[in-house]
């Protein structure tokens, strides 16, 4: 089920894949998330850019699911980049001691 509180734009050109996520990215939201990921992951892009711009909240099984990507795509020829936008949402990442981890562009 669809969680009405989030939604995905995808553009995929020569150079990336590029993943926008907005609202909220939550347990609800993973399975829609996970299955525009492997898209992402499948295309033959050399960079997947996934911007956190539009979130207002994200918990541990969005922040897992970006980690779990991070580890998938450093075992390939592909390249992960992840804008954080908004700093009520970085903030979950430095409590989560990931922002020197994760390949993150401001």
């Amino acid at each position: 089920m669809r969680s009405p509180r989030f939604r995905i734009e995808t553009r995929e050109g020569q150079r990336a894949f590029v993943v926008a996520v907005h609202g909220e990215l939550d347990l609800a939201a993973l399975p829609e998330l996970q299955e525009v990921l492997d898209v992402a992951e499948r295309s033959d892009v050399p960079e997947i850019v996934v911007d956190l711009g539009g979130l207002t909240f994200v918990d541990s099984s969005g922040v897992n699911a970006l980690i779990q990507l991070h580890q998938r795509i450093a075992l390939s020829d592909q390249r992960l980049t992840i804008l954080h936008g908004h700093p009520r949402i970085w903030r979950v990442f430095e409590l989560a001691g990931l922002t020197t981890t994760l390949p993150f562009l401001p």
